[in-house]
């Protein structure tokens, strides 16, 4: 069961106290609620902007994560959540939104500073900044390098086992190479994403592209977003990246702050995606940015707070992100600035979102078929206790890595549909052995659904895709939205 953990509280947030030093001896045999230690100083890293070295973004590939561009320094000075002077030439294009200030003491942030490393972002020096950014990533990527700053203090894996190509330690001696016709899709597709703009330092070419050619990037984003390119267009179509830029200097202010979810933050860390080499060391850094990104997001939104299964989306945000790129997918994500249903509902006190999605898949199966639903709804075998993991981590635990990237590249393109699309999916492709089983068996076996089809994303997501489910979820959530009321 999710837990829901409590609202931050009024008083305006002090520096928390260094945490005493330990032995590993020291530790308790579960360890998980510890005192989080402090992370150790990195080392800068060169970058043609002058400012302080920052994590680069970057992706995963067999080889291991893809280097990429430093992002511009944040400025702690600049309000919080400043709006944007510029404004996106098309009314029908998602927007990054600026949205309230998460605590009133964040009103009045530190004294600005007006030198060079803390200066407004604004005029020739940022966009300089965000060029230098852009072109470096695309040269990183089409290289092939593999020295991010996030990824550099990663341990190497275990004797015996290799890195996948997203970052996963598997047994074996090396990690077998793509295929040849893999990599050529990989690369034409990689051709394409640039040639759209996904890797323009200026936001505008992206933009034009998107808006006379909205179906075009629909259906390329169905067949798949180049893994070095992942972060960067999750960033595009969300509007998250207007909103780092838009509130320069935020992320910096929340983590000064202290959050009650802490302790549950710190006890959910190895938990997650244990067997990824970023997130494999318990204290490494991995596990501090994850507990960073979870605890500003509580701090930003302390009516959400921090639930278990919202440290799964951060984490696949980090493996394409850097750490503060990743706080504000999650922000966009969870808030809907790329112009879809905000997510927070899924998190939030009594679980609302969750409970609708629920209803709303109950309905659909019933809907596209009618046995299964028939026989479902004979074993008392509700959604509740099979799906419920599904749309709270969508997928992310659930599926292969390869699958679940595949529908967060739909997802993040078109919102909580392809949840719905792909559950189904599931569900019909085993229709027949499912309606064979009696409670007992049928329960199991729901839970099982993800892991025990054989196609693969390509066909998966090709199925899912061709289901036509818009009309029949607007009315069942009105179904929904009815029923609450009474």
């Amino acid at each position: 069961m999710f837990r829901k953990v409590g609202k931050k509280p009024e008083a305006a947030p002090a520096p928390p106290p260094p945490p005493a030093a330990s032995s590993e001896d020291e530790e308790s045999s579960s360890g998980d609620e510890a005192a989080f230690p402090p992370a150790p100083a990195p080392a800068p890293a060169p970058a043609p902007v002058p400012a302080a070295p920052v994590p680069r973004r970057g992706g995963w590939t067999k080889a291991g994560p893809v280097a990429a561009a430093p992002a511009p320094a944040a400025s702690p000075g600049s309000s919080a959540l400043q709006t944007s002077e510029a404004e996106s030439d098309s009314d029908s294009e998602p927007q990054a939104q600026a949205f309230p200030a998460p605590a009133a003491e964040l009103a009045t942030p530190p004294t600005a500073r007006t030198d060079s490393g803390f200066g407004a972002r604004t005029g020739g020096v940022a966009t300089l900044a965000e060029k230098i950014d852009q072109e470096w990533a695309f040269q990183a990527a089409m290289s092939g390098k593999t020295d991010t700053a996030e990824h550099a203090h990663d341990p190497p894996p275990p004797e015996g086992t290799y890195l996948d190509r997203f970052g996963f330690i598997v047994p074996g001696d090396k990690c077998p190479p793509l295929s040849r016709e893999e990599a050529g899709l990989e690369a034409s597709r990689l051709k394409k994403w640039v040639e759209m703009g996904a890797t323009s330092y200026d936001n505008r070419v992206w933009k034009a592209y998107w808006t006379r050619n909205r179906e075009r990037v629909k259906e390329r984003v169905r067949k798949g977003i180049p893994n070095e390119l992942r972060g960067v267009v999750w960033q595009l179509l969300t509007g998250s990246r207007e909103l780092r830029l838009r509130n320069a200097g935020l992320y910096e202010q929340l983590l000064v702050g202290t959050t009650p979810c802490e302790v549950d933050i710190i006890r959910d860390l190895s938990r997650t995606f244990p067997q990824h080499i970023h997130f494999s060391q318990r204290h490494g850094l991995g596990q501090r940015q994850l507990f960073r990104v979870l605890k500003a997001f509580s701090l930003y939104d302390p009516e959400t707070g921090y639930v278990q299964g919202m440290a799964y989306l951060a984490a696949i945000m980090l493996m394409y992100s850097s750490e503060e790129e990743a706080f504000w997918l999650l922000v966009a994500v969870m808030k809907g600035a790329g112009g879809h249903e905000p997510l927070e509902g899924l998190f939030a006190a009594g679980l609302p979102l969750v409970q609708q999605c629920l209803f709303q898949l109950e309905g659909l199966i019933s809907s596209v078929s009618p046995k299964l639903g028939a026989h479902l709804a004979k074993e008392n075998a509700d959604p509740t206790m099979y799906a419920t993991q599904w749309f709270i981590t969508l997928f992310s635990y659930s599926l292969p890595f390869d699958v679940v990237l595949r529908i967060w590249d739909v997802f993040m393109s078109e919102g909580m549909k392809i949840v719905f699309r792909v559950a189904l999916t599931l569900l019909t492709c085993q229709q027949e052995s499912l309606l064979q089983l009696p409670f007992e068996e049928l329960v199991p076996a729901l839970r099982r659904a993800p892991l025990a089809g054989k196609a693969s994303a390509d066909a998966l997501l090709a199925m899912a895709c061709d289901l036509k489910v818009s009309k029949k979820l607007d009315d069942l959530e009105a179904a929904w939205r009815k029923k609450s009321k009474e």
